[in-house]
């Protein structure tokens, strides 16, 4: 999407539209976090304490349940990779993956 900034005083303002502001979430006098790299602006929703903590022990779960199988991933299991890759594609249910899991236990270490 293109847009052009507009004078507004000593500074400049840039409008979004409606459809933009929906998808994020956004309305008039929301709070946004504005950040750069010298190259890119960054426009982020600041989100609320109770969201981010809400997030926060989502990933702590996601991890207690499904880290194994990261770490297999990581190690590079083909088997696994391909199952994963196939239940992403809509190719593979999800119990082969759990049928997998249960024959293949979780390798000792961190």
């Amino acid at each position: 999407m293109r847009k052009k900034l507009t004078k507004t005083g000593n500074s400049v303002a840039l409008v979004l539209d409606r459809p933009l502001l929906e998808a994020t979430g956004l309305e008039p006098g929301a709070e946004v976090e504005v950040s750069t790299d010298g190259d890119v602006i960054v426009i982020t929703p600041r989100r609320d304490a109770a969201r981010a903590e809400k997030l926060r022990s989502g990933m702590e779960e996601i991890h207690e349940r499904f880290g194994g199988v990261f770490r297999r991933l990581e190690a590079g299991e083909d088997e696994l990779t391909g199952l994963v890759v196939g239940v992403a594609a809509g190719k593979v249910r999800k119990a082969e993956v759990a049928v997998f899991l249960d024959e293949h236990p979780e390798p000792a270490g961190p």
